[in-house]
């Protein structure tokens, strides 16, 4: 959104910075509104890491030009004489040495400037010395001619090819490191837009559910007033709760009866997660759900494998009730 100055209205254009901004929340927008990572990855304009867009009609042609044209070179073979006289012998070689130097002068500006250029001049670069040295050493006339060639070839052509072709692979290794980067940040755009409403507001949602369960439940709240203006209850003759006053009379007369009840593995369940609210506290903190009441902050902490029975307690620590209560 555009806005003017605060001393009133303005021609001039927003700033590169601002544009930029812009067009990487029109970006993200169209991220958001995509169908799944990937296709927020095209939207990106980026393909996918370690991989091209190349019609697989093209892979199919060339291999079948591949395989016709071995007929081709066995007839070369076969019927091509040994030696030929040319008349245009010193325009073939001004020739190929000219587009030669033309596409080295266009690999070292790509490399000076860092252009996506660099990768396909330096195969080609690495292509034409590679020919250059043959060409030189089977076109030799002489034994000294042939000599010069081998020596050119073996410290000068195949020597800066090599260099050449490692250039064109280092370039498509930073290239798809590039390609991977802008990938996985698209994907994880499109993750962090779907998520968002979700995902940062899922701490907010639980605690409204425990809140809204204290405030919608009549039951629970006088549980919890009537355990609040109880007294502490004698101290327990298990061994899990072995602080007194760590109950008060209200959860104390339930672990009572979860003790005499039926329900033996509720009952250890129980017993379970008030050891660790006592021996743990800050763990059992963490596990638990605060919720205001009229008494202060409660703490509601679910009792692991027995949905829905919770249990609440306050700073002490001290248990206030089991609920729902047996």
């Amino acid at each position: 959104m555009t806005r003017g100055s605060a001393g009133g209205g303005s021609d001039r254009q927003p700033s590169a910075d601002a544009a930029h901004e812009q067009a990487r929340a029109e970006l993200r927008a169209a991220i958001r509104r995509a169908a799944s990572a990937e296709e927020a990855a095209r939207i990106a304009g980026v393909p996918k890491p370690n991989s091209l867009h190349v019609p697989r009609w093209f892979g199919l042609a060339v291999a079948t030009g591949a395989v016709l044209f071995v007929p081709w070179i066995v007839y070369l073979a076969v019927e091509l004489p040994t030696r030929v006289r040319t008349s245009r012998y010193d325009l073939m070689w001004v020739g190929f040495d000219l587009a030669m130097w033309a596409v080295l002068v266009g690999l070292a500006v790509a490399a000076v400037r860092r252009s996506t250029w660099t990768e396909p001049l330096a195969v080609c670069a690495a292509t034409f010395l590679v020919l250059d040295a043959w060409f030189d050493i089977v076109t030799s006339d002489s034994r000294e001619d042939l000599v010069w060639a081998v020596l050119s070839a073996a410290f000068i052509e195949l020597p800066a090819a090599a260099v050449c072709a490692w250039i064109a692979h280092n370039a498509e290794v930073i290239r798809r490191r590039a390609y991977g980067r802008l990938f996985h940040w698209a994907t994880h755009q499109w993750w962090v837009e779907r998520s968002r409403e979700h995902d940062l507001l899922q701490p907010a949602r639980v605690v409204t559910e425990a809140q809204h369960e204290y405030d919608s439940d009549p039951e629970l709240r006088d549980l919890l007033t009537r355990a609040a203006a109880a007294p502490a209850g004698p101290p327990t003759s298990n061994d899990l709760v072995t602080v007194e006053g760590g109950c008060s009379e209200i959860a104390d007369a339930q672990l009572d009866a979860l003790e005499a009840g039926a329900d033996v593995d509720l009952y250890n369940a129980v017993l379970a997660a008030c050891e660790l609210i006592f021996r743990q506290p800050a763990q059992a903190q963490a596990l638990s759900t605060a919720i205001s009441t009229t008494e202060g902050i409660r703490m509601r902490l679910p009792v692991a494998g027995q949905t829905p029975h919770k249990i609440f307690w306050s700073d002490g620590p001290r248990i206030e009730a089991v609920f729902p209560h047996p």
